[in-house]
């Protein structure tokens, strides 16, 4: 493994860490109780992403959504981090723009950004469910191999507890 790949992940590991923990001092706990089912997104969500175009793929995700608007997801293919804005709509749907940096594993280089586009809403079961597209532009203003993507997410809340 390279020495500046290496930095970068450690980087990016710390970088991670950091900005959950900017997320517990901004409030990214749901107000509710722990056992309360609500509509509101906000908090911590263990999400199952399907990508539909262009070509299929499934994988893990986490999601923040911390009070005032603040959104973070951590890709659970590779860690990178992407960070974003979220906001509630009148129809009870949330929409959240989000931006994740591209890099060659090998050289560290950047090579483009990834933006995503979410609309989501939490269902009775108090399930987080929604559809994404994504753009990935090159440093050099061209489209990035593999993108467009578009597909669904769905996810379950992480809940605090104490303990055993």
């Amino acid at each position: 493994m390279r020495t500046l790949d290496i930095q970068r992940r450690a980087f990016m590991s710390r970088a991670s860490v950091g900005l959950l923990s900017a997320f517990a001092v901004l409030g990214a706990a749901p107000g509710a109780n722990a056992d309360e089912v609500t509509d509101d997104v906000t908090g911590a969500w263990d999400v199952a992403v399907q990508v539909e175009q262009p070509v299929p793929a499934q994988y893990d995700a986490l999601y923040a959504f911390a009070a005032g608007g603040a959104f973070f997801r951590i890709d659970g293919r590779n860690n990178a981090p992407a960070l974003g804005e979220w906001r509630k709509r009148e129809d009870n749907t949330t929409v959240i723009t989000a931006l994740l940096y591209s890099f060659d594993p090998d050289t560290s280089k950047r090579l483009g950004t990834i933006t995503g586009y979410f609309e989501t809403s939490v269902n009775e079961a108090g399930k987080l469910i929604g559809n994404f597209s994504a753009d990935g532009i090159a440093i050099d203003g061209s489209t990035m191999p593999g993108f467009p993507k578009s597909g669904t997410f769905a996810g379950t809340r992480i809940r605090a507890q104490a303990p055993a």
